[in-house]
């Protein structure tokens, strides 16, 4: 975990994570991501680094709400379906926010 920082690995992901449209992408990313942020000693650098991507990028168009209202967007059967990366994200932003 320290050698992806130290080849500045977060900076990397991230950028990854601002310019692919590809889900399969953002799967490995957000993975890698929530699996880092298990490490006390990268919290501080993905919280700097990740954060706002994390959330701009996953979170809120993930979210299952609708802009501007108080709907969600559902399944047919009336339940929210996420995805691996809204997980994985959610996971890693868990992870940070913890204290240890």
């Amino acid at each position: 975990r320290i050698a992806i920082q130290d080849a500045h690995g977060i900076t990397l992901l991230v950028q990854l994570l601002n310019t692919t449209e590809s889900y399969e992408i953002q799967e490995l990313v957000t993975g890698v991501f929530w699996n880092l942020s298990s490490s006390d000693t990268l919290k501080v650098a993905i919280l700097k680094e990740a954060l706002e991507p994390l959330v701009q990028n996953v979170v809120i168009p993930q979210s299952g709400w609708k802009d501007g209202t108080d709907q969600y967007y559902a399944t047919a059967n009336g339940s929210i379906s996420w995805t691996t990366v809204f997980r994985n994200a959610t996971g890693c932003l868990k992870d940070i926010f913890e204290i240890p």
